[in-house]
């Protein structure tokens, strides 16, 4: 694992021991890992603050964003009920940001008219 990945895993204490830790995907602007615990799996990324000059903004950009999907989808009898473990946590050391989520194996789109 390397050095600053087990430094950013350093910050986030709750999520138990881990297992391992592996780079993911293959994208061009953040870097990604899959990080696996005794109990489940998470997504660790580090933001490019190169591209996103603000990330603490663009968290709180996606959590509004969910907060939104989720109002939406529940006037119209859905259930998305309010998960803390579906926001993004974000860590701002003082040259990076990295967070953490939990890793979805099934992603699912809404269309909203």
């Amino acid at each position: 694992m390397e050095n600053s990945v087990k430094n950013a895993l350093g910050a986030y204490t709750s999520i138990g021991k881990i297992i391992s830790s592996e780079p993911y995907g293959n994208g061009h602007i953040n870097s990604t890992y899959k990080v696996c615990t005794e109990n489940k799996s998470y997504i660790l990324q580090r933001i490019n603050t190169y591209v996103f000059k603000d990330p603490a903004g663009v968290m709180q950009n996606i959590k509004g964003v969910t907060d939104h999907i989720r109002e939406k989808n529940a006037r119209i009898g859905g259930d998305l009920s309010p998960d803390p473990r579906l926001y993004w946590r974000c860590r701002v050391p003082a040259h990076c940001c990295w967070n953490l989520r939990d890793c979805c194996h099934q992603v699912v789109s809404f269309l909203f008219r």
